[in-house]
């Protein structure tokens, strides 16, 4: 069953999506900062994580592939 449009993710979603990314980056640190759930924020910083090794690799692919054909 599909969630109705009201659905309060979607909202804080279409809330977010106004602000820069620089403003949700500091928006969600300080929610974050509120968990207590010690599981939850460890899921959370290793999907950070692994997003943040991402940007790197997409950013610096160019320069690792030049020193493996050098």
């Amino acid at each position: 069953m599909s969630k109705p449009s009201w659905d309060a993710s979607e909202l804080a979603r279409s809330a977010l999506s106004e602000l820069s990314e620089r403003e949700r980056a500091d928006l969600m640190a300080q929610e974050f900062g509120k968990i207590t759930d010690l599981q939850a924020i460890c899921e959370a910083r290793n999907l950070l994580t692994e997003r943040a090794s991402e940007i790197i690799a997409d950013r610096y692919v160019d320069h690792l592939l030049g020193e493996v054909a050098a």
